[in-house]
């Protein structure tokens, strides 16, 4: 588990392991098509980090398993930067942190599940809506097939209080 001694990571855990800030957050921050999937009364914190021990005064995780309705179950990944600029390679992070998460499933015995990666950022500045791991390459479409494809969205979490209506809650951006 990451540093609690670190603010960011111990306001982003005690907000997010709220029960009522689960169940807000999908419809928050995810895209209407997928929030439409999410069950929200089986959203459950998972308290494991999978932050490379080097990062992690940069960066915090949160795992959250959901249940997809009539689609199995899965999970819902979020990397919090705790900088005040967006990591450029951010998606290269993503992959490392997903293939753990999965790895782990491995040694359960388990079927693979889906995993939805969201990056929150703590600084100011624009972000894009959303970015695709592919992007970070230039190469002909003929070699694109070659590259892992998946997607992830961004969003500036400037929130002081995640779980209050009137606020800007994380996602909004989205």
């Amino acid at each position: 588990m990451a540093d609690i001694g670190n603010p960011h990571d111990k306001f982003f855990k005690e907000i997010f392991t709220r029960r009522e800030a689960l169940k807000d957050f999908p419809t928050q921050a995810l895209p209407q098509s997928i929030a439409a999937l999410v069950d929200l009364e089986s959203l459950e914190y998972l308290k494991d980090s999978f932050i490379d021990e080097d990062l992690r005064e940069r960066f915090s995780d949160l795992l959250l398993q959901v249940a997809f309705k009539d689609q199995g179950s899965g999970y819902i990944y979020l990397l919090f930067e705790h900088k005040s600029y967006r990591e450029p390679r951010i998606a290269l992070h993503l992959p490392r942190y997903m293939v753990k998460i999965w790895d782990a499933c491995v040694k359960q015995d388990r079927l693979l599940p889906v995993i939805v990666p969201l990056v929150f950022h703590h600084g100011r500045d624009s972000m894009r809506e959303g970015c695709a791991f592919a992007d970070l390459f230039r190469v002909p479409n003929d070699l694109a097939r070659f590259l892992p494809a998946f997607d992830y969205k961004v969003g500036n979490e400037g929130c002081k209080k995640a779980c209050n209506k009137d606020c800007n809650k994380p996602g909004k951006t989205f």
